[in-house]
């Protein structure tokens, strides 16, 4: 089916649609609903390539829109409070890992000029050209990690990601019930196609919603974070306490009817963990869970994970849930001793790190995110990125208890959803490299001056939505007094106050 007109100018009329973000919002919650409202919202699947250019489509359009807007911003000092200086971070270990991200997609190409033979398969070899192109994706996959890093690094710019996509998924979870009912017919009747197989969104005599995104297993890890996101603002937002609640059961409603079972099993293991563990409990659990993504190729190759255990728990769910779950097992045995033939920069791109039977077909499924990055880029990108999306969740763990915010905490459990349901799918998205930059902005604040906060975005949940028309210079009040609030709430004249008139002349 023909992609429709309407492709084209969702894509290209976005960058127009962060503009008027950015002209009626403040910094974090234009940034935020830059990126987040074109994860959701752009068609899936549909790119412009030019030459020497990465493809331009859902995922890199609205990061070099939100990039080269925020650049605006930050020039202005008014709108640029609480963003962080620099574009890269100050953290070492940070800028390593991205090293390792970039150029290890060199490393990848200049290991495997030679044509590489799996069964009866003949598979080309990589040439420069293409370690320079998976370098450069690897870079433009950073950019919303560098900019909510930049962003979203104070309590108050994380407090505003998480109300944000909070209320991103309430309104989304509208259209996926919606099509759980009518069947997925969103994107077909917007855009003019079906991003995914149709079969694998029927799914217990009804349907699993797709709407916009690349499967409807995103929509699950989606509804999944935000669910932690509205419990955790429902524990420090006392004011709002009742209106995040009720968000987050309308969001434990939409996860159960979209048929998610995995969303749904890790949105049920993180929520007691965030309900009645103390923080610091909840922080160490969280790094516990980190460690075993980050270790989890050596884990699955000395046979330390019971594999074998949990396809039979999801057998006391569902058979076919469990034969898909055995089926992709047997399959990361296959493409793991794949990998272990170049395990340093891994196989590349053209199928070379996939299994082929003597007929030269394919015999191979990658389902697994860890997977894939450890095949084709071998342990260095695995570091490399992994490394990064966890380092946040680490650095907080060896924070003092009382240097420790409640919402940097609820979005470290946010990310490690991502991240865990990482190990049976490839659902990696901006968000959780949103979702990263803030931990690793946040650690630079807090390393820069432990007592030292920068100026604050907002003072209300409400408050968070600003207009740019609010950091302007006062208007004039009545009667040509300028007025402005002050901190405690209380209006106050900014006018000079008059010298009082003399009596007579006035004598030396």
């Amino acid at each position: 089916m023909t992609p429709s007109i309407t492709v084209w100018i969702a894509l290209f009329g976005w960058p127009l649609v962060a503009l008027v973000f950015y002209r009626r919002w403040s910094l974090p919650v234009a940034t935020a609903a830059t990126l987040i409202g074109g994860y959701l919202l752009l068609p899936h699947g549909i790119a412009k390539d030019f030459p020497l250019l990465p493809p331009l489509d859902k995922d890199t359009i609205p990061a070099a829109a939100a990039l080269v807007l925020t650049w605006f911003a930050c020039r202005d000092p008014r709108r640029a409070g609480g963003a962080l200086p620099g574009w890269l971070p100050r953290d070492g270990l940070a800028l390593l890992f991205m090293a390792m991200m970039v150029f290890g997609g060199i490393g990848t190409a200049l290991a495997n000029t030679e044509v590489a033979i799996s069964g009866g398969a003949r598979l080309q070899a990589m040439r420069p050209y293409d370690g320079f192109s998976r370098a450069l994706n690897a870079a433009v996959l950073l950019l919303p990690f560098l900019l909510a890093r930049k962003v979203f690094a104070t309590t108050e710019g994380q407090r505003v990601l998480a109300i944000v996509l909070v209320g991103s998924a309430v309104a989304y979870a509208v259209l996926a019930l919606w099509e759980v009912r009518m069947s997925p017919q969103l994107n077909r009747e917007i855009y003019g196609f079906f991003p995914h197989s149709w079969i694998q969104h029927k799914r217990g005599g009804g349907f699993r919603p797709i709407i916009f995104l690349s499967h409807g297993l995103l929509i699950g890890i989606y509804f999944a974070s935000a669910i932690i996101l509205a419990f955790g603002l429902a524990k420090t937002e006392v004011k709002h306490r009742t209106r995040y609640i009720a968000a987050g059961i309308w969001l434990l409603i939409a996860i159960v009817l979209s048929k998610v079972l995995g969303a749904l099993a890790l949105t049920l293991l993180m929520l007691p963990i965030l309900l009645f563990l103390p923080r610091r409990m909840q922080v160490i659990t969280a790094a516990a869970l980190g460690a075993v993504v980050m270790l989890y190729p050596i884990l699955r190759n000395a046979d330390l994970i019971p594999t074998q255990a949990i396809v039979d728990m999801a057998a006391s769910v569902s058979t076919e849930r469990a034969e898909s779950l055995n089926y992709r097992i047997v399959n990361e045995d296959r493409l793991l001793e794949r990998a272990a033939e170049k395990p340093l920069f891994g196989w590349g791109g053209f199928a070379r790190n996939r299994v082929f039977n003597e007929r030269g077909k394919d015999i191979s499924v990658t389902d697994g995110y860890w997977l894939i990055l450890f095949g084709q880029g071998g342990w260095v990108r695995y570091i490399g990125e992994f490394g990064l999306l966890l380092l946040g969740v680490f650095r907080l763990f060896f924070q003092r208890r009382d240097r420790i915010d409640p919402i940097t905490v609820t979005l470290a459990l946010a990310l490690i959803v991502n991240l865990i349901d990482l190990l049976p799918n490839a659902g990696i998205s901006p968000l959780t490299w949103m979702i990263t930059g803030a931990l690793i902005g946040r650690n630079e604040v807090r390393a820069r001056d432990p007592d030292e906060e920068a100026a604050p975005i907002a003072d209300t949940p409400r408050s968070g939505i600003r207009y740019a028309r609010d950091f302007g210079p006062p208007k004039p009040a009545r009667g040509g007094v300028m007025t402005q609030r002050s901190t405690s709430g209380t209006p106050h004249s900014s006018a000079r106050t008059p010298p009082p008139r003399s009596k007579g002349q006035l004598h030396g």
